[in-house]
């Protein structure tokens, strides 16, 4: 895991958001209702994204140091 499958994470959870956006307003034509989905959708992935991309991020800053990960023999 590096760096940039990081931003691809995020770039993916903010893509989900605008998608939502813009497919509801085109589609149902009411774009405050789509914008309010939207929002819910964005709150709604947040508990779900946030600690992963955060947990995956502090691991592989924690693995360049060489400060996480150990070497063992099985491996």
């Amino acid at each position: 895991m590096n760096i940039t499958l990081l931003k691809e994470f995020f770039a993916g959870f903010l893509l989900t958001r605008h998608l939502a956006l813009f497919i509801n307003g085109f589609t149902k034509g009411g774009w405050m209702e789509a914008l309010l989905f939207a929002l819910s959708i964005a709150v709604g992935l947040t508990p779900e994204m946030l600690p992963m991309i955060l947990l995956a991020y502090m691991g592989l800053t924690q693995a360049m140091k060489g400060i996480y990960f150990r070497r063992y023999g099985w491996q």
